[in-house]
């Protein structure tokens, strides 16, 4: 949430902004543009801080492949970048579009659309899918238990497990796990039957097991790092398990463009992959790079 009092703009590689922080919110660059918020609206700026598509929405996500999910009057749909519509706005709940298919929700159906908005897979009901496609697949929890039984899938804590499907809707790492994430850069996070938090490729197979607290970083690997937390202080490591960053800062994100922001002593700054500073730490809040340009967050005088 916003800080009160603060305002977002966007900083270069040299810590500079060169969008001056005006924005009640905003989100990272995607396809060349950014969502930003004023008042209460929901609009697109360009790299020069400048609106391609005025504030109007109620709310509005990022354009991913070419298309961006607008709220208008109670639902979501999607736009393309000269603001016109081109899925009507019908659906209760959507995500953006990853690997050419989008997941939504209406108030009968749920399941995943094409770019024209034409369902593309519609998962079986006792499948619970909610999360887009990564790496050619989506997570799926089975909900049903004779299913589960039928096909080998029981647990030991219940009827539910989670696994994913591909495109077609065909199971291609079956719902054994406890819990699951996204799949990046060809790996998974999942927790495995004996609480174990591990990550799986791509067919199902243990690859990285991490000796650190689960709940101490976060579960994506970007640029082959990932953000790890030891005894109180995060660091990164590689798809090996091995420490590349030492653990001192008091919170890391992922990188992106080379950099990734940390925080040291309440204020935000970006490291390179040696860990050396490149941005010093002078910053409310700070966000990933994109489009050579990243939202970060200071106070007003």
């Amino acid at each position: 949430m916003p800080i009160v009092g603060s305002k977002f703009g966007y900083i270069d590689r040299s810590g500079h902004f060169i969008i001056p922080p005006q924005f009640d919110r905003c989100y990272e660059y995607t396809n060349g543009l950014a969502t930003v918020e004023i008042e209460g609206k929901y609009g697109f700026i360009d790299k020069n801080g400048l609106f391609v598509i005025p504030p109007q929405f109620e709310s509005a996500f990022g354009f991913s492949e070419g298309r961006a999910a607008v709220f208008v009057n109670g639902k979501y749909g999607y736009i393309d970048k000269s603001a016109t519509t081109i899925i009507p706005p019908t659906f209760e709940e959507v995500s953006d579009f990853s690997d050419g298919l989008a997941y939504v929700r209406t108030n009968t159906q749920k399941g995943y659309i094409n770019h024209s908005g034409a369902w593309e897979l519609i998962p079986p009901s006792y499948y619970d899918c909610w999360a887009p496609f990564c790496d050619g697949l989506a997570v799926a929890g089975v909900c049903r238990e004779d299913e589960m039984n039928e096909h080998g899938y029981t647990t030991d804590w219940g009827c539910t497990g989670e696994g994913y499907i591909d495109k077609s809707g065909a199971i291609v790492i079956p719902p054994r796990f406890r819990e699951v994430d996204d799949f990046s850069e060809g790996l998974a996070h999942v927790q495995i039957e004996t609480g174990e938090h591990v990550f799986i490729d791509v067919i199902g197979d243990v690859v990285v097991k991490f000796d650190f607290d689960y709940d101490s970083y976060h579960p994506y690997f970007s640029e082959g790092l990932i953000s790890v937390k030891i005894d109180g202080k995060y660091g990164f490591a590689d798809k090996t398990g091995h420490v590349i960053v030492e653990p001192q800062f008091e919170e890391s994100y992922r990188f992106s463009e080379g950099l990734a922001a940390a925080r040291l002593k309440e204020r935000w700054g970006y490291i390179d992959k040696t860990g050396e500073w490149i941005i010093e730490p002078r910053y409310l809040a700070a966000y990933d790079f994109s489009d050579g340009l990243a939202l970060a967050l200071e106070m007003l005088n």
